[in-house]
């Protein structure tokens, strides 16, 4: 991710995973090719969320979770097979 935002990594990946709770309504009143469009904007955030080595979780009632996944390469000890 470029670091030329006044915000830090995870508070882009954070708006990005909130706004894909917004999308997810925004096609209910839309024609069926501003729907496929607004799919193909979740997948393209979804995947940016993902290449940064995060994940998004939703909980009812707390709201969307932001979690950093481990690296496995990184974590993988030396000398092992």
């Amino acid at each position: 991710m470029s670091k030329v935002s006044p915000y830090t990594e995870k508070e882009v990946i954070t708006r990005l995973g909130k706004s894909l709770r917004q999308l997810e309504f925004a096609g209910l009143n839309m024609s069926g090719a501003d729907n496929t469009k607004i799919q193909q904007a979740e997948e393209l955030i979804r995947s940016v969320i993902i290449s940064n080595g995060y994940q998004i979780t939703y909980l009812v009632g707390k709201g969307t979770k932001i979690k950093k996944i481990p690296d496995p390469i990184a974590n993988h000890p030396k000398g092992s097979n």
